[in-house]
């Protein structure tokens, strides 16, 4: 990713562009070029840069409608599972909206997970969001992983998984 590129990208999120402008801005057509998103995502992981992961987080927003696709699933999915990556509840948000049955074991393994840079957080945010994630889904693995998560040690877990179950049925 050129300094240009993150510079439009900089831009967009500060709000000093409108998407619609960042995309008009930007070198590539992202509604009509799926593989230059991918491709970041990937090189992010490959190289583990957590920035590219930010940037290429901020371009998939510009990709809108991007709940319509899995064309990303899997490298999000990859990215749930690395210590280095401090994106990992919106990259739960993002897989929610697009709702993905490929991605029920990796959300429900990321439930568990415990980050050093989300050790602050009593509240669990992340499973929290993991749960919601699987809600949406609501396929039944989806489901059964819920169950799951309703029978956790962890009160706050266990109930988020409980509202859920309830939410579905």
């Amino acid at each position: 990713m050129t300094d240009q590129e993150k510079e439009i990208i900089k831009n967009y999120r500060t709000g000093k562009l409108t998407r619609k402008e960042a995309q008009r801005m930007y070198p590539y057509n992202l509604a009509h070029d799926k593989s230059y998103i991918l491709s970041v995502l990937e090189n992010a992981f490959k190289n583990r840069t957590p920035d590219e992961v930010d940037y290429a987080l901020s371009l998939l927003t510009l990709d809108e409608p991007f709940n319509s696709t899995d064309t990303y699933v899997e490298v999000l999915c990859k990215l749930l599972t690395v210590d280095w990556n401090y994106n990992h509840e919106d990259i739960v948000s993002l897989l929610q909206g697009v709702k993905s049955s490929l991605c029920v074991d990796q959300l429900y393994e990321t439930s568990f997970k415990k980050f050093d840079y989300l050790a602050y957080d009593d509240s669990h945010a992340l499973a929290v969001t993991c749960i919601y994630a699987l809600g949406a889904i609501g396929t039944h693995n989806a489901l059964e992983k819920l169950k799951l998560l309703a029978e956790s040690d962890n009160s706050i877990i266990s109930q988020s998984a409980k509202n859920q179950l309830m939410n579905i049925n």
